[in-house]
């Protein structure tokens, strides 16, 4: 596990490189980690909430329960992830800081479990994953955040598209993180996804999409694996901002 360095592997039919970096931020608040089974594989990112390091614990505290959970019972399958859900967030939730106070703290989470060709993914908040095959790039979690419940609002025409706009400045906020006491919203695979030969998998936390045109991802994908990573890496410090936001991108590709 860590959490500040680009890292690459080879492990039988899978390239792996991960990239963190804090970005302008005083505390790096993103964890990722990639554990491997006897013919599995699981790689996750979480993005912490709370200030004063408590996103960071959170984070921390998140993505080394989930790991620890995996490396004991060596999961094979999506319902490592819908067992784990309750715990996990409660692991979050009754954090405490020195003084023996609730932490109040939260981390969003994405994460892949791979057996075999076989893909499973679970997520909440809005740190996301991605699938990219041939000419295709599918997002395939949603984020938990104001906007995409203002969207569902505008749709069902309980707002007007002036009240959507006017509200811009709460579309951020999150309304779904592991630790929050209770998980209502979450992503999880309803049935596994056959990965093809050449197939990428793209796990991030928000400081990547925030700084990236996603549209842009598609036509490098097709170059070599390590091409891809350094234009990613290339692409999120070409964003000239006061406040770069931590940034953590996991790139796997089925060979």
């Amino acid at each position: 596990m860590n959490n500040n360095y680009l890292n690459r592997k080879h492990v039988n039919t899978f390239e792996i490189y991960c990239h963190s970096d804090k970005g302008d931020r005083e505390n790096q608040e993103d964890y990722y980690c990639v554990s491997y089974g006897k013919s599995t594989m699981l790689a996750t990112i979480c993005d912490g909430i709370g200030g004063c390091k408590g996103g960071e614990i959170a984070s921390h505290t998140a993505i080394q329960y989930l790991h620890h959970k995996f490396e004991c019972i060596d999961a094979t399958d999506v319902s490592f992830y819908t067992d784990l859900i309750d715990e996990l967030d409660t692991q979050v939730f009754f954090l405490k800081d020195k003084y023996n106070r609730r932490l109040r703290a939260g981390t969003t989470i994405a994460s892949v479990l791979i057996n075999g060709n076989r893909l499973d993914w679970f997520s909440v908040g809005d740190s996301r994953v991605y699938i990219i095959r041939e000419s295709e790039m599918i997002q395939v979690t949603r984020d938990h955040n104001f906007k995409e419940l203002l969207i569902e609002y505008l749709k069902d025409g309980r707002i007007t598209k002036e009240q959507f706009y006017g509200r811009s400045y709460e579309y951020a906020k999150l309304i779904s993180y592991i630790g929050m006491g209770g998980i209502q919203l979450y992503n999880i695979s309803k049935n596994s996804l056959q990965l093809r030969k050449g197939d990428l998998i793209l796990i991030m936390s928000d400081g990547l999409y925030k700084s990236v045109d996603m549209e842009q991802i598609l036509p490098i994908s097709r170059y070599n694996t390590s091409l891809i990573m350094k234009k990613l890496c290339e692409m999120s410090y070409a964003e000239k901002t006061k406040h770069r936001d931590n940034t953590t991108f996991i790139l796997i590709r089925y060979i």
